[in-house]
C-alpha cells in the first residue's frame, strides 16, 4: 500500500461521469493520475489514481481515510458511490459505513487469495449489503467521528504486533474496549480465538466489516457477566478514560474474568514519558488523567494478580539529574604555570602540562556530554507503557 507519496491536490476541471449524484460523495478513479496521488475536484468528488494495489488485507493510508473522513463531516452527503473497489478505496467504504452512510459500489472487485484478505473482502460486502440505505441521522461532530479520522491503524498495527506474543498458547481472548479491533485482527492472523467488547457503535460497525468478534455492550458489564471464561485478556488504551473507582473495578473484574493461569496485558500513556505528556494526551476530549503503573500493579495485587513484565523496568531507565545552573564550559583552571612552561609556550612548544590540561578539557567536555544525554534520554522513552498480569493456579 502507498502510504508515503499521498497528497490532495485541488483540481479546477474533471470530467465527472454524466448523471452523477451531485448531492453524494463520489469517488472514482482516472488513469492520467500517477502514483497513489488524490484530488479532490470539488466537494463531492474524488478523483484517485487507478495504480492502486488490489484489495488486500492491508488498512489503507492513514492521509487519504482522514482526509476522506473531513470531508464527509464537511458535506454530510447522503451516500458515498465508489466506482470500484480496492487498495485505495476499502478502507473508505469501511468508514462510510462505520459511519452510517449508506455505500453504493458500481463495479465488482478482485481481492489477494489469502485467508485474511478474503476474510476482510467477504465481511465487507456483506456489511454494505446489509446497510440500511437511509440514513437514521446527519452525521455531526461528535468524539465517535473524531476518533475514527484520527486513528492511523497501519500504525496502531505496527505498534501493536509486539502486544500480540504477550499470548502465545492462549485458547480464547477478549479485548476489552477493543476499538476497530486493530488488535484482534493480529490475534486472528496468529490463529487465536479472540473475541472483542466495545460501546462505541461506530467502532463496532468498522470492526465488523473486517470479520471480527465483537459484542457492543459496556466492558464493565461485560466482564461482570463472564467469571473465568477466558486465559486472555487485552486491555489497551482504556484505564486512561476512566476514573479511579472505575479502574478499580475494572481490574476486579479481569481478575475474575480470567481463569487460573490466564493473563491480562494493560497497555496505557507512560506518565513519564514526555512525549505523552506533551504531544498527544490532550488530543482526546476523553482522557481522565495518567495513570503510573506502580498504581496499577498495586491494584492488581490486591485483586490477586500478579505482575510478570513491567516495560518501565528496563536496564539504563534512570532519571537524570541536572542543575538549574548551566555547567562551566571549561574545567577549574589549574595552577599557574612555571618558568620553564611560560619559556616552552613562547618558543611554541607543547609540555606535558599541556597534555594535562588538553585531556583535563576532553574530560569535562565528555563529562557535560553525558549528563545531558541523562536528561535527553527521557525523549528516547516509550509513550505507552506495557504491563503483564497472571491470575495464580491456585
Amino acid at each position: 500500500m502507498h502510504s508515503g507519496d499521498f497528497r490532495v491536490q485541488s483540481s479546477a476541471t474533471t470530467d465527472l461521469s454524466a448523471g452523477a449524484d451531485p448531492w453524494g460523495l463520489h469517488i472514482r478513479f482516472d488513469p492520467a493520475h500517477i502514483g497513489s496521488n488524490c484530488s479532490r475536484v470539488n466537494d463531492h468528488h474524488f478523483v484517485l489514481s487507478s495504480a492502486w494495489q488490489p484489495t488486500s488485507a492491508q488498512f489503507g493510508p492513514f492521509e487519504l481515510i482522514q482526509h476522506f473522513v473531513q470531508q464527509l463531516q464537511k458535506v454530510q452527503p447522503p451516500r458515498v458511490v465508489i466506482e470500484e473497489l480496492n487498495g485505495a478505496t476499502a478502507d473508505l467504504a469501511r468508514m462510510a459505513y462505520a459511519l452510517g452512510i449508506p455505500t453504493v459500489i458500481e463495479n465488482e472487485f478482485s481481492t489477494a487469495e489469502d485467508a485474511d484478505s478474503l476474510r476482510w473482502s467477504t465481511a465487507l460486502r456483506q456489511s454494505i449489503s446489509q446497510q440500511s440505505h437511509t440514513q437514521d441521522l446527519p452525521l455531526k461532530f461528535g468524539y465517535e467521528t473524531y476518533a475514527l479520522g484520527m486513528r492511523n491503524h497501519a500504525l496502531l498495527a505496527q505498534m501493536q504486533v509486539p502486544h500480540a506474543s504477550h499470548f502465545d498458547g492462549c485458547v480464547r481472548v477478549l479485548d476489552v474496549g477493543c476499538g476497530t479491533g486493530v488488535f484482534l485482527d493480529l490475534l486472528t492472523r496468529q490463529g487465536i480465538t479472540a473475541e472483542g467488547v466495545e460501546r462505541n457503535a461506530q467502532s463496532v460497525r468498522f470492526a465488523q466489516s473486517l470479520g471480527l468478534a465483537i459484542h457492543t455492550d459496556d466492558a464493565l458489564e461485560f466482564l461482570a457477566l463472564h467469571p473465568n471464561h477466558y486465559d486472555g485478556l487485552y486491555c489497551s488504551h482504556f484505564v486512561e478514560h476512566l476514573p479511579i473507582d472505575a479502574v478499580e473495578r475494572l481490574i476486579q473484574l479481569c481478575a475474575q474474568t480470567l481463569q487460573p493461569g490466564g493473563i491480562a496485558v494493560f497497555t496505557f500513556p507512560d506518565p513519564e514519558s514526555i512525549r505523552s505528556q506533551l504531544l498527544g494526551f490532550w488530543r482526546d476530549p476523553e482522557h481522565v488523567r495518567f495513570y503510573h503503573p506502580e498504581l496499577i500493579e498495586t491494584l492488581a495485587q490486591v485483586y490477586g494478580l500478579q505482575a510478570e513484565y513491567n516495560s518501565q523496568q528496563i536496564p539504563g531507565r534512570t532519571v537524570g539529574p541536572f542543575s538549574l545552573q548551566p555547567p562551566s564550559a571549561t574545567p577549574s583552571p589549574s595552577a599557574p604555570a612555571s618558568l620553564w612552561a611560560r619559556w616552552a609556550k613562547a618558543l611554541g612548544l607543547a609540555t606535558a602540562a599541556d597534555l594535562a590540561a588538553l585531556q583535563a578539557h576532553n574530560q569535562h567536555q565528555q563529562h557535560l556530554i553525558e549528563q545531558l544525554w541523562q536528561v535527553n534520554q527521557t525523549w528516547a522513552w516509550e509513550d505507552n507503557v506495557v504491563l503483564r498480569l497472571r491470575k495464580p493456579l491456585a
